[in-house]
């Protein structure tokens, strides 16, 4: 299953609607700097998978998580899964996605992710991203594309307000 980002396809809307966070301080053991959480969807038009993956780049275009997010229910991955529920406990949820590479602060990304999918607004947008990808053209991908900066969606992150 290939996937490339959301911003590839919809880069207007991603940079309004890029969510990212800023660390302002040492306090979590991260290089200061702004970390970018990318959206990565399924190029198969077929695929009804409702998930995406999420790509954690930071300072100087470093790579620091892979996350999966599967917002649709147990049985609804069970089903697509051909009732193979073992693989679907995998889909569902957010997690650190098990076949990407990995880093020493991946978990903590996963908990950042966590905490803005709390924002119901958020986490329809996602979906939203989702859907307008799939009913897309397919065209030729260009896999990454640098995301711009909008303040809106930008989350300060110190270790006060987590």
């Amino acid at each position: 299953m290939e996937m490339i980002a959301f911003n590839s396809k919809f880069p207007q809307i991603a940079e309004k609607e890029t969510r990212s966070i800023t660390v302002v301080d040492n306090s979590y053991g991260l290089e200061v700097g702004q970390y970018f959480f990318i959206e990565l969807f399924c190029t198969d038009r077929t695929c009804d998978c409702r998930r995406a993956m999420v790509k954690v780049i930071g300072p100087g275009g470093k790579f620091f998580a892979t996350l999966s997010y599967g917002w649709e229910s147990l049985e609804f991955y069970t089903q697509w899964m051909f009732g193979d529920s073992s693989i679907s406990d995998t889909i569902i949820g957010t997690q650190l996605y098990s076949l990407a590479p990995q880093t020493k602060d991946s978990n903590q990304f996963l908990d950042f992710f966590k905490t803005m999918l709390q924002d119901i607004e958020y986490a329809n947008r996602i979906k939203r991203h989702y859907e307008l990808f799939k009913k897309a053209k397919k065209t030729k991908p260009n896999y990454f594309t640098n995301p711009k900066l909008n303040k809106k969606n930008d989350l300060r992150i110190t270790s006060t307000n987590l």
